[in-house]
């Protein structure tokens, strides 16, 4: 991976110091075919952000595609979910920092945001210098004052991404919504989810309700940066009309992108697909 050398020389103890205790190292994992012989040019690495409630194992069907074998792939547990450690606070503007610090230490990147994640992504955009692009999965952009009952579909399950303890029956219904209870595989989505800090979706309900997020539109309104916006035909959460009525002047290929017969996770559930059209992104951004 190519990431940004600190001249340690060249810092005094307290900048060190100073370093060291506000970084907070996120898990990661890349894809192990990747082959840096292979790369013609300097690789531009992608970095992966999972949703709430799930972890860096949702984009297992991208890190080993040899699709990417030439790109460097970075998938990131966010803090209380899979490998990372636990954090005193888990508001939104503690994770943009957090996320911020973990991501600016590469020298160029392209973001792939699913659900959470996507609104992440978006929010990081105008602070990381070295963001080349944004490709965004199931995560509708919000307005201010927050307007999700006009970005997502009506549905009383959606507010089990912000309740804190999670009966079985809250996961199951859980899995419904995201389409999960469809995916074959070997990942335990009931595992990832109970495994997740109970406080992280109570905080991310508090930050929503405070009026925490950012005018997630007015972003890309103001980018001159390529996003992709994905989403599945079958998704039970996001609604793709409000999405396609978007204003995004360097929305790429002009419109939102659809993946036929896919619900909330078209990474896993419809991955061939998925694959095809992150890989014609990727090299959209590299060819300018």
């Amino acid at each position: 991976m190519l990431e940004k050398k600190v001249d340690k020389k060249s810092l005094s103890c307290c900048e060190l110091t100073i370093a060291y205790h506000f970084m907070f190292p996120l898990y990661k994992v890349s894809n192990t075919l990747y082959d840096d012989k292979k790369s013609s040019s300097e690789p531009i690495t992608v970095i992966f952000l999972h949703g709430n409630s799930l972890s860096s194992l949702v984009w297992s069907n991208q890190l080993s595609s040899a699709l990417f074998e030439k790109i460097p792939l970075v998938a990131l547990d966010l803090p209380g979910h899979g490998k990372s450690p636990e954090h005193h606070s888990y508001a939104f503007l503690n994770l943009l920092k957090i996320l911020k610090e973990n991501i600016e230490v590469y020298e160029k990147v392209i973001i792939v945001g699913h659900s959470l994640g996507g609104h992440l992504a978006i929010e990081l955009l105008p602070n990381l210098n070295n963001c080349l692009g944004l490709f965004i999965i199931g995560a509708p952009p919000i307005k201010k004052p927050v307007n999700t009952a006009e970005a997502f579909k009506p549905d009383p399950r959606m507010g089990l991404l912000f309740q804190n303890e999670l009966s079985l029956d809250n996961v199951d219904s859980l899995l419904e919504i995201l389409g999960a209870d469809k995916i074959e595989g070997s990942i335990d989505f009931r595992t990832l989810i109970k495994a997740t800090k109970p406080e992280f979706r109570q905080a991310l309900g508090a930050s929503l309700a405070l009026g925490e997020l950012a005018d997630e539109t007015d972003i890309l309104r103001k980018t001159t940066k390529p996003v992709a916006l994905v989403v599945g035909s079958e998704d039970k959460l996001v609604n793709a009309d409000y999405l396609k009525g978007l204003s995004i002047p360097f929305l790429w290929r002009g419109s939102v992108q659809t993946i036929e017969n896919s619900a909330h996770i078209p990474q896993l559930d419809a991955s061939i697909k998925f694959n095809a059209l992150l890989i014609a992104f990727i090299n959209s951004v590299k060819n300018g």
